[in-house]
């Protein structure tokens, strides 16, 4: 079929199943906001600066777990962007940032009102992928390439630097759907690694879980709670994913790290063995990779879709590669077979002890309310 090149960038997005483009619109993007708006399946959301348009795209790609879409002006719209950029790239988020540049009989003039801006190379140490089509009929291979690459291990942003003069130039092209091109999931490793983790997880006398932000991209929440209530294992998120796992379960430490409560960093350093899930260990969450909240011997068990990051920061005693889904459904599987009796996590000592440290503070703080008020 033929298509123009902004028809081909709409044509991308709906096929990654978007509802949504946010931007903030400027004369080179007028083509491709004329396709949109005869496009139902897609709103478009105006920002009225385009750092805030790029945090909104990040902001959604968190909460659906899909690629979301920006489309900017060349120039300083491109700019403005590299903050929600450098955002997404540091926190694994699928973004996917267009911007429409100066028509490339304009390139090597020093086109001043955009800044005469090379954009590829300015947004390369933000993106798992920066690059240029030189022609209409590119464009569908990049889109695919760049939201494989958004959702590959382990996820980031995207830049495509589109020139204005490919939204006009036509091409005749074969649209292919995301099952052609990209895994479903990652395979989880051996049943052997599985039981050797399991086996230090039921050794320890003081275990605790970190889970890091690939709980959520894979949607492994359910088999994060599952299995801390089946070890009666306290779980704290790292920093910029409070959530991860629910605030207000009894087994739930919060985050940890610069935000984190004393009573969370209390049960890492009394810990004997962190089971470590899809987390960098970041500085803002180890005290700038110190011992103040990971603590020097303890055994951790790490579990990530990308290899690199085992024993990056801290050793570790064990590292698993692989989906962390379906890794966590086979702990759960061996762990259900394995212990026949379970102690009821919500009877464990050691819950209880960390129950009364959490309401300790809420309760000096009640008392000194009352002691206040008593003497107004």
């Amino acid at each position: 079929m033929e298509f123009n090149g902004a028809q081909l960038l709409v044509e991308g997005m709906k096929l990654e199943g978007a509802k949504y483009l946010f931007g903030t619109s400027a004369t080179a993007t007028l083509p491709v906001l004329d396709v949109v708006y005869n496009t139902p399946q897609i709103n478009y959301i105006q920002s009225q600066h385009e750092e805030g348009a790029m945090y909104m795209a990040n902001g959604h790609a968190r909460a659906t777990g899909k690629v979301s879409f920006c489309l900017v002006g060349p120039g300083p719209g491109t700019t403005n962007c590299q903050s929600g950029m450098a955002q997404a790239f540091y926190t694994c988020v699928p973004s996917m940032l267009i911007a429409i540049e100066d028509s490339t009989e304009f390139y090597g003039l020093g086109y001043a009102l955009h800044h005469g801006l090379d954009a590829v190379a300015v947004m390369k140490p933000v993106a798992k992928l920066s690059i240029r089509p030189e022609r209409a009929s590119r464009l569908p291979d990049l889109m695919r390439v760049a939201s494989r690459l958004a959702l590959s291990p382990r996820n980031g942003p995207a830049f495509l630097s589109v020139p204005r003069d490919l939204l006009d130039e036509k091409a005749s092209v074969e649209l292919v759907t995301p099952e052609h091109y990209r895994i479903v999931s990652l395979p989880a490793d051996t049943s052997g690694e599985i039981a050797k983790a399991l086996t230090i997880l039921l050794e320890a006398k003081r275990p605790v879980v970190l889970a890091g932000g690939e709980v959520g991209w894979y949607g492994a929440q359910d088999e994060l709670v599952r299995l801390a209530e089946i070890l009666a294992t306290p779980v704290a998120g790292t920093e910029g994913h409070k959530g991860i796992f629910p605030e207000d379960h009894p087994l739930a430490l919060g985050v940890i790290g610069l935000h984190g409560r004393p009573y969370a960093h209390r049960a890492f350093q009394e810990a004997d063995v962190i089971l470590a899930l899809g987390t960098a260990f970041t500085e803002f969450g180890t005290g700038w990779f110190s011992h103040k909240v990971i603590p020097k011997n303890v055994k951790i068990i790490q579990i990530d879709v990308e290899p690199s990051e085992m024993g990056k920061i801290y050793p570790i005693e064990m590292g698993i590669a692989g989906d962390i889904k379906r890794v966590l459904q086979s702990l759960i599987q061996q762990a259900e077979e394995r212990i026949k009796h379970p102690l009821q996590w919500k009877d464990n000592p050691r819950i209880k002890e960390l129950q009364s440290q959490k309401t300790e503070p809420l309760a000096k703080l009640l008392d000194a309310a009352m002691q206040f008020s008593a003497n107004s």
